[in-house]
């Protein structure tokens, strides 16, 4: 959904956070999170967004995607 509708995932992400912060799911959602602005060309947010996934997954499966995506460096632990 974050690359055929980016608002839509960027808003159901935004909205999952919120209700449920612990949910096993949180990972794949703030990634999901991350492509969704990305797709919207809001390369701020996205890099923004990224850093919350870096700061929360510092292992994440999804840092080198994120890495990649938005052109940060991971946080080296």
């Amino acid at each position: 959904m974050e690359g055929t509708n980016p608002a839509l995932a960027e808003s159901l992400a935004l909205e999952d956070r919120q209700r449920f912060p612990n949910s096993p799911d949180a990972e794949e959602r703030d990634m999901i999170l991350v492509a969704a602005l990305h797709n919207k060309r809001d390369l701020g947010g996205a890099k923004r967004e990224a850093w919350y996934y870096f700061m929360h997954y510092p292992q994440g499966r999804f840092t080198e995607y994120l890495s990649r995506l938005t052109g940060l460096a991971e946080v080296a632990q």
